[in-house]
């Protein structure tokens, strides 16, 4: 976490590296049914948009909010995430969901900013809830953009070729249901 002060702003900044490419990372930002996958403190979203563009507005409500928020996004960047604010009473919060590319995969940034009354004292209050969920939702955010590239890149074994282990790829296999009081098939 890195946090600036100044004159009357605080920010909050997250970021981590992933070998998923911007474009999947990307994706699964601007997509508004991805969102409960990464981001589970989400409640709810209306929108007449399923999809984040430059000016989409939407009410989000978080899980442990007794009302909705309304969320404008000011940019989105090709393959790079977007810019967004809300307003709360007299306070203004400016975020980034941004992306990086690297020749490696990309970096995740996602910054918090509050302007407005006070806007110093009530950061510094929230500061450590607020780095954790972010840190929190990029490594989500990472997680799915990994797993959704492996899938697409997995390919399955040939007939006769036995599974690699979980340990090899550190991919989690697949379970196998088996219904109560039978026996598994066997091979």
């Amino acid at each position: 976490m890195r946090v600036r002060l100044g004159h009357d702003r605080f920010v909050i900044r997250t970021e981590s590296t992933t070998t998923a490419t911007a474009a999947t990372v990307h994706e699964l930002l601007v997509d508004v049914d991805a969102w409960s996958l990464w981001s589970p403190h989400v409640a709810s979203v209306s929108s007449d948009r399923d999809r984040v563009e430059a000016g989409w507005v939407g009410e989000t409500r978080a899980l442990f909010a007794p009302t909705t928020t309304t969320m404008v996004v000011d940019e989105v960047r090709p393959e790079g995430g977007y810019r967004w604010h809300s307003t709360v009473g007299p306070w203004r919060l400016d975020y980034d969901n941004l992306v990086l590319a690297t020749p490696q995969g990309c970096t995740v940034r996602f910054t918090a900013e509050l302007a407005g009354p006070a806007a110093t004292v009530l950061e510094r209050l929230v500061a450590p809830f607020s780095a954790l969920g972010q840190r929190r939702r990029i490594a989500r955010l990472i997680k799915l953009a990994e797993l959704v590239e492996g899938k697409a890149r997995t390919k399955r074994p040939a007939t006769g070729d036995a599974p690699p282990s979980p340990g090899a790829t550190g991919a989690r296999q697949p379970s196998t249901m088996v219904p109560r009081n039978r026996k598994p098939p066997s091979n």
